[in-house]
């Protein structure tokens, strides 16, 4: 039986409060709730918003595959 890592699992819950987030914002205009792993929260429009973007952020960050960032050796000839 394989075991879901730690990443694998922060990466499942920042897509349901993404996806969450975009429905609730998509069909309301005012209040936001959004209700993830038995917790419920509510937003106000632009609080939600704010929330909206930081789990986009998440997602993406937890999703790559590698670093942000590389090396390269300048050293050699090539």
């Amino acid at each position: 039986m394989t075991q879901i890592s730690d990443r694998a699992r922060q990466l499942i819950f920042a897509r349901q409060m993404r996806d969450q987030l975009q429905t609730a914002l998509a069909s309301n205009s005012g209040i936001v709730s959004v209700s993830v792993d038995g917790t419920s929260v509510t937003y106000g429009r632009e609080q939600a918003f704010a929330e909206y973007n930081k789990w986009c952020k998440q997602v993406q960050r937890l999703s790559r595959k590698s670093g942000r960032f590389s090396t390269f050796r300048l050293d050699t000839q090539g």
